[in-house]
């Protein structure tokens, strides 16, 4: 996710929600240092769904690698080279990409609340953690709100009803969600 690389909250008693780890600050580093991609402008890390939106100049260099590894014996290289791509997944919009994981973010919260008669769930290292075993429950309970929400309404309704309650809760548990740059408040 684009959220707490780099610039911290104007108010510093607020902590990024969604934090970078070190694993992806590195990835971030090696593809600006490697390939001179900028983070938020070339690509996005998605840290709950494990994907990485990437515009179209990263998917062709992500494509020269892989044809230049792609005989390689070393089963590293064959494992790097798969993990890779199911985690890239292209856009024409980064933009609309982040968009997608702040309102996904969103519902998700949202469907916890119903489903736990308005209890908020946890932050855990900066991320709200959700039961693994509930958690396709609380996926298809965010998926129909979205759906619903789209079909009798707009996009500005999903921020109405659902964004601005979200990033309004993590604000009260002393976090803030950053969108390239830019915090919603």
């Amino acid at each position: 996710m684009a959220k707490g690389f780099g610039k911290s909250p104007a108010n510093k008693k607020l902590k990024v929600y969604a934090p970078l780890d070190k694993h992806s600050k590195s990835l971030i580093l090696s593809m600006k240092m490697d390939a001179g991609f900028v983070y938020g402008r070339d690509f996005l890390l998605d840290k709950r769904a494990g994907k990485i939106y990437v515009c179209k100049k990263v998917t062709s260099y992500f494509n020269n690698i892989q044809a230049s590894l792609n005989n390689s014996p070393d089963a590293s290289a064959q494992e790097f080279l798969q993990k890779m791509s199911n985690a890239l997944e292209e856009t024409d919009n980064l933009e609309t990409a982040e968009f997608f994981i702040l309102s996904r973010e969103a519902t998700l919260w949202s469907a916890y609340k119903i489903l736990h008669d308005g209890s908020e769930p946890l932050i855990e290292n900066g991320l709200c953690v959700y039961p693994d075993e509930e958690f396709p429950a609380l996926k298809q309970k965010a998926d129909e709100i979205t759906k619903d929400v789209m079909n009798s309404g707009s996009p500005d309704d999903l921020v109405d009803k659902y964004v601005t309650p979200f990033c309004a809760a993590l604000k009260k548990q002393g976090y803030i969600y950053r969108i390239q740059g830019d915090y919603v408040d």
